[in-house]
């Protein structure tokens, strides 16, 4: 897939990465098309449109029988959690449980990825440190940004902001220095704000909402913009503006 200067996917562009696919999705045991399938899961969710999914979804079901069970999860817990996650919760509790037998940072920042939305972050954590330990002492950089990012997110979901604050700077700064800028905008601009947003700053949180909107616009991607309706919303209910906050999600 083509990739635009800011490290955001070019949504036009997905489906002939998702023709690519199909091509090679009738062998599940080759690493290539589970990997690929991987990375452009994290696209569709990043484009944040329905209509990304049905190719996806077709290219999952051609692959031969057994589907990587990391896959399936990822899917249900991240790409449609309203309505697919509940039935894979009791799944998902054993991987994560199982995670403290797991030194693959590859497979622990995926099952990561399916614990965001589900609310079982704070189960990851400890693979997660290790993936950042793993970065630390010349291991991938990039995986390590992930898994930052997701202990961001459950230091939030948790309480212990001023971690999060920590971790995110420390995040953003490897994404300048490495250029994984597809990172950056939510440990750059979102973590931040959405911390100050809950303890009251406003002016903040307004303002990297337009930036997350604005970045929305000028490169399609759409979870960039319901990143901004978190912040909005959660500005508004702060300030007891219930149904603002209602209108923004």
């Amino acid at each position: 897939k083509r990739v635009d200067p800011s490290g955001i996917a070019d949504i036009s562009n997905e489906m002939g990465a998702f023709t690519v696919v199909r091509a090679a999705s009738h062998e599940a045991a080759g690493s290539s098309p589970i990997d690929a399938l991987h990375a452009l899961l994290m696209v569709c969710w990043m484009g944040g449109r329905p209509a990304l999914w049905a190719p996806f979804d077709a290219a999952v079901a051609r692959l031969t029988p057994p589907i990587p069970s990391v896959l399936l999860l990822c899917r249900s817990t991240f790409g449609d959690p309203a309505r697919d996650a509940p039935a894979m919760m009791d799944r998902l509790d054993t991987v994560t449980a199982d995670l403290q037998y797991e030194f693959n940072p590859v497979t622990i920042t995926r099952i990561g990825i399916a614990g965001v939305y589900s609310d079982r972050l704070n189960q990851c954590r400890e693979a997660c440190e290790r993936v950042v330990r793993d970065g630390r002492e010349g291991g991938a950089i990039a995986l390590a940004i992930q898994a930052r990012l997701q202990l961001c997110l459950a230091d939030w979901q948790t309480g212990r902001w001023d971690e999060a604050l920590e971790l995110a700077d420390e995040g953003n700064a490897l994404c300048e220095e490495h250029g994984y800028r597809r990172y950056s905008f939510i440990l750059g601009g979102y973590i931040r704000a959405l911390v100050l947003a809950a303890r009251g700053d406003k002016a903040t949180a307004t303002t990297a909402a337009d930036d997350l909107t604005e970045w929305a616009r000028a490169t399609g991607c759409g979870v960039s913009e319901t990143l901004a309706h978190h912040l909005r919303a959660m500005s508004a209910s702060g300030e007891r503006h219930l149904a603002r906050a209602a209108g923004t999600v």
